[in-house]
């Protein structure tokens, strides 16, 4: 279908100042659209009728230009005739255009967010190390006693190589090294190589532990603005100048103004895309809803994409309390690769000495199902061999989500961490169904059951239900609960008030085999890693429980004082927990570090307020240094400072900057320049010369006077090097100046070497 825009011109005849082989230029009021008529110039002959191109394309008609005259392009209207038709009245003056919808240029809207612009890949040679430690003392007890633990990282890292080990105080006669490693990132592969101890995991149907050897990994967080699971688009078309806004669970993410013809919206992610809707509004009130109905499963992989982790190495057993204990030689190896949008394939082995197992993976979609199956069949070393196989489903839409698990695998199934004569859940399943029929109110029904190798059989079912008005929370559930032969019923029934935006308090009543209880509970979260926050609970039933907590975070780390009592005895205790980081040549006590870190340097500038992302972050110390421990790796951080608190002597750089530093290491940020010019003072001495009154001269020409005893002040010294000259009674004396980076500058006494005569 064809529908016209008309673009209107007043048109007014110019004195031809062309030769007579070209058009005769006019002077036009030209309307691009629903754009405000502007002022342009056109080409108008027997044959032809030329607009500049750039008027064109600004109204999404980007055509090639048909003639040139003084380096400007102009498009010959007849020469479009499946793209535009016009009429033109010259006595009237007017110029009326009309341009087919279907050749309009598409608007695009991208969900995906998108890489800054500015965004520095930042990083330096720094250190950090994290602690923490307790301590307790239990009374009420038969033998009151004394505990205490701890534990410790570290890692120094360095052009996207990290050096990491961990330790463990499980008590005060024990230590224990944790993982250690070296690993090596690629952020433009997002590919990581590691040396030493690494985690491995083998999914639903694999096994899990900790290799000592060999790692190579696709990571995807090493870029975290890539989308590796597939995408979906939307397209459509527009009659009217409209707006379109996205929706993503019921809340809107993006509202965007386009004008008349195609638009695409690219980028739609998620476990199911009909959680996307696409509301298009025009301009005459008419509202279209779009709504995807394919299912997206956050396993499945891009097409071409892969996705991988290979290891080999030496099973480290006992981790908790041997810091050597590595066994067998073993490997595990898994691959998996986007071939559709709604399908990805994938592959795992494992093997040690003893056994093995293979598995091969399926990731579907099919409309609003996401399917995710694995076969699997292992060997062991007795000649033992057995299947398994898991099948989990998912189907979501906007109110409704049903997820299922099953799973079953062969009595002597083995994997990299399960013997073949281990205990295992033979036969397992996994039910769940949500219902949101209104956005205050939640229903949920969940069922499990599985049947274990040698501990017997167990299932449970739970239903909860949850309403919320204004600031009151209501919420009830009750389970029921057989294991081996024995049944339970559990009812709870619970009220949560919000007290403010980081307070709550709750009353809870409960009712299972051993009677009715009734509990209370109020807490307080820390705002913004800085201040007090608490939470305390006491239960009733047939046994009495309480607990509190206090916990203090500073900058420089978190302190928390706990006590906990049940059953006649309690608990004192006290956590500490903080890090220190070593970069740039300064040291600083901090929270723990989990990402990365970084360094704001303003060398004389004390009291400097920073800010990561426009919150408050503390301010710079009296070096001028600020350390922001809570960075996003390989994310671009907006890191900022407070105008007013930089020193006027100081020259203005930059004031913010886009930093992205490496996993656990650090990026020196310095936000503005160094100092101009320095206030320097002092006292100039020359053997037994008297230098009072007369005058110092820089090399650079700043002069000032000598006072009594040889006190000097200079003013607007520029920082670096220079070579001070004493006048005095014809004579003349020199020393060297150095000049750092600081607002003022004390000497002390300096010696000024005489010249001879």
């Amino acid at each position: 279908m064809r529908r016209a825009v008309v673009v209107g011109a007043a048109l007014v005849t110019m004195s031809a100042t062309a030769r007579a082989d070209e058009p005769i230029p006019s002077s036009v009021t030209l309307s691009i659209g629903d754009a405000t008529p502007t002022t342009a110039i056109v080409f108008l002959d027997e044959d032809h009728t030329y607009v500049p191109a750039a008027a064109l394309c600004e109204a999404r008609i980007c055509l090639p230009s048909s003639w040139t005259r003084e380096d400007v392009g102009y498009v010959d209207l007849r020469a479009q005739p499946g793209v535009l038709r016009y009429q033109l009245d010259e006595e009237a003056g007017t110029l009326h255009v009309t341009v087919y919808k279907d050749a309009l240029a598409e608007s695009v809207i991208r969900l995906a967010s998108p890489v800054p612009t500015d965004i520095e890949y930042a990083t330096a040679p720094s250190l950090f190390i994290n602690y923490a430690a307790n301590a307790g003392f239990h009374v009420g007890t038969a033998t009151e006693r004394f505990d205490a633990s701890g534990a410790a990282e570290a890692g120094f890292a360095a052009a996207n190589t990290l050096a990491y080990t961990a330790i463990a105080a499980p008590d005060v006669d024990h230590v224990v090294r944790g993982l250690s490693n070296f690993s090596i990132d690629r952020p433009g592969a997002m590919q990581r190589v590691t040396l030493g101890d690494d985690a491995v995991l083998g999914g639903v149907l694999g096994g899990g532990g900790v290799l000592g050897g060999i790692h190579l990994g696709r990571d995807f967080a090493q870029d975290p603005y890539f989308v590796p699971q597939p995408t979906l688009t939307q397209a459509g078309v527009v009659s009217d100048p409209s707006t379109i806004e996205v929706y993503r669970d019921g809340q809107l993410v993006r509202r965007e103004a386009i004008p008349a013809g195609p638009f695409r919206v690219q980028d739609i992610t998620g476990t199911a895309s009909a959680d996307t809707q696409i509301v298009v509004r025009s301009a005459f009130g008419i509202v279209q809803t779009i709504a995807n109905a394919s299912a997206l499963p956050p396993s499945a992989l891009r097409p071409g994409l892969s996705r991988y982790d290979y290891s080999v190495g030496f099973t480290r057993n006992a981790l908790a309390i041997d810091s050597w204990a590595y066994g067998a030689p073993a490997t595990a190896l898994q691959y998996r690769r986007g071939i559709t949008p709604l399908l990805t394939l994938g592959a795992r082995v494992e093997a040690r000495l003893d056994r093995g197992d293979l598995g091969l993976d399926v990731v579907a979609s099919h409309g609003r199902l996401a399917i995710e199956g694995t076969v699997a069949g292992s060997v062991s070393s007795d000649g033992a061999v057995a299947p398994a196989v898991a099948v989990n489903l998912g189907w979501r839409e906007r109110r409704m989500t049903v997820a299922v698990l099953a799973r079953a695998v062969g009595r002597h199934y083995s994997t990299l961490d399960l013997g073949p004569d281990d205990d295992r859940a033979e036969i397992q399943g996994d039910a769940m169904v949500g219902w949101t029929p209104a956005p205050v109110v939640s229903l949920a029904v969940h069922a499990t059951a599985e049947r274990r190798s040698l501990t017997g059989d167990r299932s449970t079912v739970t239903a909860t239900s949850g309403i919320q008005i204004g600031a009151l929370r209501l919420d009830a559930s009750m389970g029921f609960g057989v294991i081996n032969g024995e049944a339970t019923v559990e009812t709870q029934l619970m009220l949560t008030r919000a007290l403010g935006a980081h307070t709550t308090s709750s009353t809870r009543a409960s009712h299972d085999a051993t009677g009715t209880g009734f509990g209370a509970s109020a807490s307080r979260t820390v705002q913004d890693n800085r201040g007090v926050g608490y939470d305390a609970a006491i239960s009733t039933g047939t046994t009495t429980s309480a607990n509190a907590r206090v916990d203090v975070e500073h900058a420089y780390g978190r302190a928390d004082a706990t006590f906990d009592y049940f059953a006649g005895a309690g608990r004192l205790g006290v956590d500490l927990a903080g890090g220190v980081v070593a970069i740039g040549g300064t040291v600083k006590a901090t929270r723990p570090i989990h990402g990365g870190f970084g360094l704001i340097a303003i060398p004389g500038a004390p009291g400097v307020r920073g800010y990561l992302d426009n919150h408050p972050i503390g301010t710079t110390d009296d070096a001028g240094n600020l350390v922001v421990p809570d960075l996003q790796p390989f994310y671009g951080n907006h890191l900022s400072v407070d105008v007013r608190d930089v020193p006027l002597a100081l020259s203005i750089d930059r004031l913010e900057r886009v930093i992205a530093p490496p996993r656990l290491g650090g990026a020196i940020v310095r936000l503005v320049g160094s100092s101009n010019t320095v206030t320097v003072s002092g006292t100039v001495a020359s053997g037994d010369v008297d230098l009072s009154y007369g005058e110092l001269v820089l090399d650079t020409g700043i002069h000032g006077p000598i006072g009594d005893g040889g006190v000097f002040e200079l003013e607007a010294v520029p920082v670096g090097h220079h070579r001070a000259t004493v006048e005095i009674s014809g004579r003349s004396c020199g020393f060297e100046l150095d000049v750092p980076a600081r607002l003022e500058v004390q000497l002390g006494r300096v010696t000024c070497t005489m010249e001879k005569p």
